[in-house]
């Protein structure tokens, strides 16, 4: 398998937002990820994640799971990881 690449879907937890402009990130996420046939159902990182392969590359699809303005530090933490 060659290069690994993560697709980071930004967003706001909580019902609040589920389906607005403020989630679109979560949602091209979502989409992505079953058209790919991913679940992005773990959870560490302070985010919800999934992983699969895609073009012979690995693919993180990464939602951080706090309010956007914060999202930064779920994106680098999940990226020092892998």
């Amino acid at each position: 398998m060659g290069d690994m690449k993560m697709v980071v879907g930004l967003g706001n937890p909580g019902d609040r937002y589920a389906d607005t402009r403020h989630n679109m990130g979560f949602l091209a996420v979502d989409s992505l990820a079953e058209f790919l046939q991913i679940e992005v159902k773990k959870r560490k990182f302070g985010a919800r994640f999934g992983a699969g392969e895609f073009a012979d590359k690995k693919l993180i699809l990464l939602k951080p799971w706090q309010f956007m303005n914060r999202s930064g530090q779920a994106v680098v933490t999940a990226a020092g990881f892998y």
